[in-house]
């Protein structure tokens, strides 16, 4: 009965909820290029918008770096994190930050898309220490704020998230993982794809990990 009223609670409203794949979120800085990849500013934001979110699909990854689609935390999206001086150093993570390069450079190949290509382009020459003067704003944003938080990245006042054609990329993306084959407790039918309604959840029981699927 419960699970009756919940999932006719969520039928009725499931326009007040993100699509699967999804999620609201509030980031808290905005990176922002030109279509070559030039840095032009990075400020603080303080709205809340719809982003891509991994925890809704298992990606496979077993390796503990697992970089999201089109933004991400500072040490995927610039590579840096805050030392025990409480001082934002860009450069010290490079493995996630390679992994998110990577990861959008595939992103790029696969649809030609002139924003992401203008983010990788960007993220490379960072990555070698030729940013000086993106670095020098940026580090005094982040100092600042003094908080980690995630980055959203803007490409000629665009989100890229928001673009057409990533967009249907990721939904791409997140169809080919839909979820495992069971019983659905709610319509008692078989072999049926369950799909996770939230990212894994801490202090499961009989699990052995930090987080775990409920």
């Amino acid at each position: 009965m419960i699970l009756d009223s919940l999932y006719d609670f969520f039928q009725k409203h499931r326009k007040m909820f993100p699509k699967y794949g999804w999620s609201e979120c509030q980031p808290m800085y905005k990176l922002c290029l030109n279509s070559k990849g030039q840095f032009e500013s990075f400020s603080l934001l303080a709205s809340t918008m719809n982003l891509p979110n991994n925890g809704d699909i298992d990606l496979g990854n077993t390796s503990g770096v697992c970089p999201s689609y089109y933004q991400g935390a500072l040490k995927y999206v610039l590579g840096g994190e805050f030392g025990k001086d409480k001082v934002f150093h860009a450069g010290t993570d490079i493995k996630k930050l390679q992994a998110f390069i990577a990861l959008h450079e595939k992103v790029s190949e696969q649809t030609n898309d002139t924003a992401v290509k203008a983010l990788v382009e960007f993220l490379k020459r960072w990555s070698e220490g030729k940013e000086t003067e993106a670095k020098t704003a940026i580090q005094e944003t982040i100092n600042e704020k003094k908080r980690a938080g995630m980055v959203v990245v803007s490409v000629d006042g665009e989100y890229i998230h928001e673009r057409p054609a990533l967009i249907k990329y990721w939904d791409k993306v997140v169809s080919d993982h839909e979820g495992l084959k069971g019983t659905c407790l709610v319509t008692g039918k078989a072999q049926v794809t369950l799909r996770r309604i939230h990212g894994k959840v801490r202090g499961i029981p009989g699990t052995t990990g930090s987080r775990a699927p409920l």
